[in-house]
Parts: structure tokens; C-alpha cells; sequence
């Protein structure tokens, strides 16, 4: 909701002044052993986060247990003022109709680099 964008907003953005910090100092603390340890060092400790990352995130809500984020698409017939919450008729009747889909990762296919970059907006 709008009430909460400012705080995800600024923890969000937060992360690339720790970030910065941080691998500052990381890189500051073995430059004794040589130069070329500090980017060795940060490097590696990057590698292993995305390792982490690649293993343990979960690719979609639904394959860790949550709901779809609207819950069952027949539910979904509360439309308020907020214009993120609105919901045109035709995207609730595609909802409906795709209900099966919203299972998980299973039944779901990726998307491309190149059908990535041609979504609208």
C-alpha cells in the first residue's frame, strides 16, 4: 500500500550505502596481504551470496506455502479507490480463466531476455 512505499522504499535503497560500506571496509582490511586481495576477497563474498541466493530463494509465493497474493481469483471482487488495487473486469475474467495456473512454478514457463525487454512500461 502507498502507507508502507516509503519505508520499503528507504530500506531498499539503504542497502546500497551499507553495501558500499561495508565492501569498502572488507576491501580496506587485507590490503596488507597485497592489493590484489581486495577485490579477491569482495568478489568471492559476492559469488557465495549469489550462491545462497540461487539455491535457497523460491522462485514463486506459492512454492513455499503462501497464497496468491489477491488469494483465489473468485475472491477477487473488492475493488477500492487505490489505483494499484484496481482490477478491470477482463483482468479478473483472464484470472478466472487461468486459475489453474496459480498452483506454483510448475505449470508456469519463464520468460526470455528478449520478451523480458519488450514488456510494456
Amino acid at each position: 500500500g502507498k502507507r508502507k512505499r516509503g519505508l520499503i522504499m528507504g530500506v531498499w535503497n539503504a542497502h546500497t550505502s551499507v553495501g558500499n560500506i561495508s565492501g569498502s571496509l572488507l576491501a580496506a582490511s587485507v590490503l596488507e596481504y597485497g592489493w590484489g586481495w581486495s577485490f579477491i576477497l569482495p568478489g568471492a563474498f559476492i559469488v557465495l551470496g549469489g550462491i545462497m541466493v540461487y539455491l535457497f530463494l523460491a522462485a514463486y509465493p506459492e512454492d513455499v506455502g503462501f497464497s496468491y497474493p489477491h488469494g483465489l481469483a473468485e475472491n477477487i471482487e473488492v475493488v477500492s479507490n487505490d489505483e494499484e488495487a484496481q482490477i478491470r473486469k477482463g483482468d479478473l475474467v483472464e484470472a478466472k480463466n487461468n486459475a489453474a495456473l496459480l498452483s506454483g512454478s510448475v505449470s508456469r514457463r519463464s520468460v526470455g531476455l528478449l520478451e523480458a525487454c519488450l514488456i510494456p512500461g
